[in-house]
C-alpha cells in the first residue's frame, strides 16, 4: 500500500554553515594607509601611533598602548562578544563576513574606550610640562586624528 507521507528536508542552514566554516577571513584592527595622513602634514598617524604603542625612550615618550594592551585587558569581553556574534550569524548567508565585521567593530569600541579611560588607567600621566604645552591633561588626545584613524576591516585570510 502506498503511503501519503512525504518527507522533505531543508538543508539550507546546514549548507550555509558549511560554506561559512570554509570561508577564510581575518578581522584586522589598526591604522591603515587610507586613514594614515594628518591635517598638519607632519608625521603620519601610523608613525605617531607606533611611538605611543611602543614608547620612545630617547624622546622621553613612555609606552601608552592603545591597541595591544586594551584588547588584552578586555579580552574576556571581546571573546564573549565574538561568541554571541558567531552564534547569531554562523548559519546565515554572508554570516562569515558579518561575524568578522562585528568582531572588528567590537575591537574598535575597546580602543575608543581606552582613549577615554587613559588605557583603562594604565597609561602614565602626562608631565606638568606636557600639560602646559598642550593646554590639556587628556592623554593621547590633542586633535583626535590618531583616535579617529583606528579602524577595523575584514580581509581574506590565507
Amino acid at each position: 500500500m502506498p503511503s501519503d507521507v512525504k518527507v522533505t528536508s531543508n538543508l539550507k542552514g546546514l549548507e550555509q554553515l558549511q560554506k561559512n566554516l570554509k570561508t577564510k577571513l581575518v578581522a584586522k584592527l589598526g591604522i591603515f594607509a587610507s586613514d594614515n595622513s594628518r591635517d598638519d602634514g607632519g608625521k603620519t598617524n601610523a608613525e605617531i601611533g607606533a611611538e605611543h604603542e611602543f614608547g620612545v625612550l630617547s624622546e622621553g615618550k613612555p609606552r601608552r598602548s592603545f591597541l595591544k594592551d586594551p584588547l588584552e585587558i578586555k579580552r574576556k569581553e571581546l571573546l564573549e562578544t565574538a561568541n554571541k556574534v558567531i552564534k547569531a550569524n554562523i548559519d546565515k548567508e554572508g554570516g562569515a563576513e558579518k561575524i568578522f565585521e562585528l568582531i572588528g567593530i567590537a575591537g574598535e569600541a575597546i580602543v575608543q574606550e581606552a582613549f577615554e579611560s587613559g588605557g583603562f588607567g594604565t597609561w602614565k600621566p602626562l608631565s606638568d610640562f606636557t600639560i602646559a604645552k598642550k593646554g590639556s591633561d587628556q592623554i593621547l588626545i590633542e586633535t583626535s586624528q590618531l583616535r579617529r584613524s583606528v579602524i577595523s576591516k575584514v580581509e581574506k585570510g590565507e
